[in-house]
């Protein structure tokens, strides 16, 4: 059954955005922007199969399989887990309604959460307006970045990709990408952004100053009423710039969608920080099947 998985590439962006019409991805790590962006982080393979859509994903720390997505199918997921179980793949189920619906299938499975890739997701009225007690503190840093520069912001188009491919270069300087592989990885994703972004179902804005851009944000819709920011990123040496472009973004795409997802933290205790301080509205969950539980309940049924 595996065998008939192919690389999700460029050539894939079109069954993917069918499928994601129909079932948006519960996920981040699912969206089209990541699964290409990210590919020499974790391989993903598809697995199309009727009206659903089952994942193989390959990482450093091992191979999983993403049980199928779409309409409820016990045939196929038992498909799916008993390969697996064969291939001795994990199983990782993303989001509220795969774990529900696991547990309903089978009611003795044990799982284990996986805290570091929790989608944070936000209310894209309240990042818009940063209001009240809890945003205090960022306010003041955005009312001492507008007194010191002025911002314009800009869609993110062809025109001017080669600057933002330039300042995404200074970024990488500040960061010193080179010195830590997660650096490294996400120096390729956000170049990858942009070199193929008229390809990908991405948008994006930055924000100039003084003619010179000093922060960008590239996003895809999620779903209906929500859309998922891939990259962000701002001039260190601007104080109250990197909630500037956050700000920015959510005023952009507060017409768009309801919610903001701003992804996980991947265990960074840094960036995990950063995302609690903006006040999530709610995280959507991570789990993966304890290491013997696939075999006894597929024993069981």
């Amino acid at each position: 059954m595996f065998e008939d998985a192919f690389e999700a590439d460029l050539t894939s962006v079109d069954l993917l955005r069918r499928f994601y019409n129909l079932h948006p991805p519960p996920h981040s790590d699912l969206s089209l922007g990541n699964i290409l962006c990210w590919k020499d982080f974790y391989k993903v393979h598809c697995l199309p199969k009727g009206g659903n859509l089952a994942f193989l994903i390959k990482t450093r720390e091992g191979e999983y399989v993403v049980p199928p997505l779409g309409p409820p199918n016990y045939g196929l997921l038992m498909e799916v887990l008993k390969e697996a179980l064969k291939e001795a793949w994990g199983v990782t189920l993303y989001g509220f309604q795969a774990l529900s619906l696991m547990k309903e299938y089978f009611p003795s499975i044990r799982t284990v959460p996986q805290r570091d890739l929790y989608d944070y997701v936000y209310l894209t009225q309240k990042l818009a307006e940063m209001r009240g007690r809890d945003f205090l503190k960022i306010r003041n840093e955005l009312n001492s970045f507008r007194r010191c520069f002025k911002a314009e912001r800009e869609l993110i188009e062809e025109g001017n990709l080669e600057e933002v491919k330039s300042f995404a270069r200074r970024w990488c300087i500040w960061k010193d990408c080179e010195s830590k592989e997660l650096l490294r990885y996400e120096k390729k994703a956000l170049f990858y952004a942009l070199e193929h972004f008229t390809q990908l179902p991405i948008e994006g804005i930055l924000l100039r100053v003084e003619d010179r851009i000093e922060a960008l944000s590239i996003f895809e819709r999620l779903s209906p009423d929500t859309y998922v920011i891939h990259f962000e990123k701002a001039n260190y040496n601007m104080k109250g710039c990197y909630p500037a472009i956050t700000r920015a973004t959510a005023e952009f795409l507060r017409e768009k969608c309801y919610f903001l997802n701003r992804e996980s933290d991947m265990g960074v205790p840094g960036l995990r920080k950063a995302k609690q301080k903006l006040r999530p509205h709610h995280l959507i969950e991570v789990h993966s099947l304890e290491k013997n539980t696939l075999g006894e309940i597929l024993n069981k049924s």
